[in-house]
C-alpha cells in the first residue's frame, strides 16, 4: 500500500510515497470494500456527503470520488441523473482506489516500511 505525503527538507519540498505492509484485519475490524463504482458505492459516497450520516465501519476501500466527479455526483442528488445514469457516467473515469482508516483502532494495523520520494 501506498500513501503520499509532503514532507519538507533543506528549505524546499520533497514529495514521497509511504509505503505501508498490508494489514491482515478482516476478522477483526469492520471493512467495507468497494470494487467499483456500482448503487451501493454510490449511495454510501452520497450518503457521506451528509452531515447527519454516520456508520460504524473500520475501514473504506474503494473508488475515490474526486473533483471531477462532483458534478455526476450533484446531477444524481438533484435528480438531474438517476442511478443508473449517473453509475454509466462514472464507470468511464479512471477512478484511483483509496483506504480510509476511521477509528484509531484500524490504524494499529499499518506498518511503516519506508518512502520513496517522487518528482512533483
Amino acid at each position: 500500500m501506498v500513501l503520499q505525503g509532503i514532507r519538507k527538507k533543506e528549505r524546499w519540498f520533497s514529495h514521497l510515497n509511504n509505503e505501508y505492509d498490508q494489514f491482515e484485519a478482516a476478522e477483526k475490524l469492520k471493512i467495507r470494500t468497494f470494487e467499483k463504482p456500482d448503487a451501493e458505492w454510490l449511495r454510501f459516497v452520497i450518503s457521506n456527503r451528509t452531515s447527519d450520516f454516520f456508520h460504524d465501519l473500520d475501514i473504506v476501500e474503494g473508488p475515490v470520488a474526486n473533483d471531477t466527479m462532483y458534478s455526476v455526483l450533484i446531477g444524481f442528488e438533484n435528480g438531474i441523473f438517476s442511478q443508473d445514469e449517473a453509475i454509466s457516467r462514472l464507470k468511464p473515469e479512471s477512478l484511483t482506489d483509496q483506504v480510509l482508516f476511521h477509528t484509531p483502532a484500524s490504524l494499529g494495523y499499518l506498518k511503516f516500511t519506508g518512502f520513496e520520494e517522487v518528482s512533483p
